[in-house]
């Protein structure tokens, strides 16, 4: 690729127009989104001019500080046709990560057919899924969190 430039600037109020009003369809429900319910962090824009002459990647990295299902937009236009712009949208699904896991088994030595407790304590996660391998060919799917939490479940046998 040759002939490319990446410029950033401030984004500017009266002259740009936001990018984050949009409506958002899922599974569930319709909602309509506008500037008054998003935190704003930066307002910024990144402008890209380029000649391309063959298939193109370019990435683009961001970081999100909290969990949520966020959209993403993406425009192309051309200088000399302004109303010809090709628009693509997407969205990401940002989760916590587990954080401060401990297991513990009580008693930690037993005799068969007697009672073990096991104990998993999580202090942070979301969209979490717990499959319990007690090692003796015994394997479950115990449960499935979908939001951000504080997590201690005990089993015993």
């Amino acid at each position: 690729m040759r002939d490319a430039q990446l410029a950033y600037r401030q984004y500017r109020p009266g002259f740009d127009e936001p990018d984050f009003k949009f409506t958002m369809t899922d599974d569930q429900a319709t909602a309509v989104f506008d500037s008054t319910k998003f935190k704003r962090i930066d307002d910024r824009k990144y402008y890209l001019r380029l000649i391309v002459s063959e298939p193109l990647t370019f990435t683009m990295p961001h970081v999100y500080s909290q969990s949520g299902r966020y959209p993403i937009k993406f425009e192309l236009s051309n200088e000399f046709d302004q109303d010809e712009s090709i628009t693509r949208t997407n969205f990401v699904s940002v989760q916590s990560t587990i954080s401060k896991m401990r297991l513990t088994v009580k008693p930690p030595n037993a005799a068969v057919a007697k009672k073990v407790d096991i104990v998993v304590q999580l202090s942070k996660g979301s969209n979490i899924q717990l499959e319990w391998d007690f090692g003796d060919g015994n394997q479950t799917t115990e449960h499935i969190a979908r939001k951000s939490l504080s997590l201690s479940l005990s089993l015993s046998f």
